[in-house]
């Protein structure tokens, strides 16, 4: 069984933001595997500042979710999708590179993209476990909180846990297959799941 110290935990603030080119927003990679251009899989936290199109990346899919703020409208050739907090996640071919209108004010959003293997990004429902079949998997945390490693037993009750502290927006990644969950301190936002196999 998984245990924290096998895990790999990253702050997004002690992450260094790179500014995008169109003078759009910034953006804060997470976890890139492996950690060069050539990535397999990229995870990253996007502060969106103004109005303009996505970055096109052919060959790719892209999951997304809005983590701060009122959220997005998003165009694509076949109509617009509207992203907003508290949505579940949407999934697209990254070459598509649609068009980005924001609704309220600046937005942050979670990004996992992959070149081959599949990918995933869900709700997280507070204190709900989590053991979809991916090789790999990560919880991205939008509140601070307490998340479990444990094995579920007699009716709920949950012995041999291990815990981590997580800050608000912060990545677990590589977990293990051990059921897992997020007891989040407000008692209500709890995060995102993420899974990926090559």
């Amino acid at each position: 069984m998984s245990t924290p110290s096998d895990c790999i935990l990253v702050r997004a603030g002690d992450v260094v933001p790179q500014l995008w080119l169109n003078g759009g927003g910034e953006t804060r990679t997470l976890l890139s595997i492996p950690a060069d251009v050539d990535w397999t899989l990229r995870i990253s936290l996007a502060c969106i500042e103004k109005n303009g199109p996505f970055s096109a990346y052919p060959g790719v899919e892209r999951w997304f979710a809005v983590v701060e703020g009122a959220g997005v409208r998003l165009s694509f050739p076949n109509g617009e999708v509207l992203v907003k907090l508290g949505d579940p996640p949407i999934c697209f071919d990254g070459e598509a590179g649609p068009d980005c209108c924001l609704i309220g004010g600046p937005t942050q959003d979670l990004n996992l993209m992959t070149r081959g293997g599949a990918g995933t990004i869900s709700l997280a429902e507070a204190n709900s476990s989590w053991q979809e079949p991916f090789a790999r998997r990560g919880f991205f945390a939008t509140s601070s909180g307490r998340f479990h490693f444990g094995v579920n037993n007699d009716g709920g009750a949950r012995p041999n846990r291990n815990t981590l502290i997580l800050e608000a927006f912060s990545l677990l990644w590589d977990f293990g297959s051990t059921e897992c969950w997020f007891e989040p301190d407000d008692g209500g936002n709890a995060g995102f799941w993420l899974g990926y196999s090559n």
